[in-house]
Order: structure tokens, then C-alpha cells, then sequence
């Protein structure tokens, strides 16, 4: 996950605003909200499309690291 991308889903997560460009908290804007549903669309596209494709590499041919990835995962519910 990009960091920008992360970042901004953190920030939202907990409910704060970030200037995406620069990562600095901004001021109320009407166009957060729709901020907000479009970082958490990109996320759960990536949740859906790309990480089990990442899970299966992982399982194959690094397991030692899909194991920490599977410990990490799971053990933090």
C-alpha cells in the first residue's frame, strides 16, 4: 500500500483530515466526506484484488513469511 494511501486511510480512520498532497491536517471541507468513502473504496478494491493474489505468493514460495504475515493478521482481532 502506497504511503500517501495509507496515510490517509489512517487519518480517516481515526477521524482526522489530512492534506493529501502534503500529509498536514486540514480544515473542515465539504469534500471530505467524499474523500473519506473514495480512500476506503480504494481499500477495500485492494483488500478484494490484490491481497489474496499477495497471500497465495506469500503461502508459496515465502512461508516463513506468510506465517508472520498469518500471526499478524489474525492475532491482532
Amino acid at each position: 500500500m502506497p504511503d500517501d494511501l495509507e496515510a490517509e486511510l489512517k487519518a480517516y480512520l481515526k477521524g482526522e483530515k489530512l492534506d493529501r498532497s502534503t500529509g498536514v491536517r486540514k480544515s473542515d471541507d465539504p469534500n471530505d466526506e467524499s474523500k473519506r468513502y473514495q480512500a476506503i473504496s480504494r481499500v477495500r478494491s485492494r483488500i478484494r484484488e490484490e491481497l489474496p493474489e499477495d497471500i497465495a505468493v506469500l503461502s508459496e514460495h515465502h512461508p516463513e513469511l506468510f506465517n508472520e504475515f498469518r500471526k499478524t493478521a489474525c492475532d491482532n482481532e
